[in-house]
């Protein structure tokens, strides 16, 4: 009877792993609220930096899903939002709309994973999904707050979008470059298992 060699990271570890990463993304992202220059009602923090590097560090779906579980400890009442807020009302505010945008952005930002090659290739692609996912998580805030907070959409733009665009991208381009130097790219089987 041949011998079989148990691979070395079980399946129920291995999903462990995944689980504490997320987890861990979830966790970055809120850390990075408490670092901001405020900015009218809105702030500049490296929250957005930690939602790229989510997305470029483990692909769509589970930067996504790490968006999501920030999104739920914020609710429930962990003070995980911009200035140590949280609960219920922080979805009701002027920065409501970004919330939406952080799981669109780093669902986006994200999809640079599945893009193998050399490491230009590879910074191409997140330079590239993460100036659209930083637009989109951009858009996301100011479209809910021309629609419910300033109905002039133009004074909307240079409230919620103008003031962020330059930073955020700057922050994007660094993440891109964390993740490529700290992170080695993500297996096929692992890109896959993100679709």
């Amino acid at each position: 009877m041949e011998n079989r060699i148990p691979s070395a990271v079980p399946m129920p570890l291995h999903r462990l792993h995944g689980m504490v990463r997320i987890a861990l993304y979830a966790a970055l992202v809120g850390a990075g609220a408490f670092i901001h220059v405020p900015v009218g009602p809105m702030h500049i923090s490296l929250q957005t930096m930690m939602i790229m590097l989510a997305g470029f560090v483990l692909g769509p779906r589970k930067a996504a899903l790490a968006m999501l579980i920030y999104l739920l400890c914020g609710l429930v009442g962990l003070p995980m939002f911009g200035r140590g807020r949280a609960g219920p009302a922080s979805f009701v505010g002027p920065t409501a709309g970004y919330f939406l945008g952080f799981v669109a952005g780093a669902a986006l930002a994200g999809c640079s994973t599945f893009f193998g090659g050399g490491r230009w290739h590879r910074m191409a692609a997140r330079i590239g999904f993460g100036l659209a996912g930083s637009v989109i998580l951009l858009l996301a805030g100011t479209v809910l707050l021309w629609y419910r907070f300033i109905p002039d959409v133009n004074r909307a733009l240079a409230v919620g979008f103008y003031p962020f665009i330059v930073g955020d991208v700057v922050k994007m381009i660094a993440a891109a470059i964390i993740a490529e130097t700290f992170f080695p790219p993500a297996g096929g089987e692992e890109r896959a298992a993100d679709a």
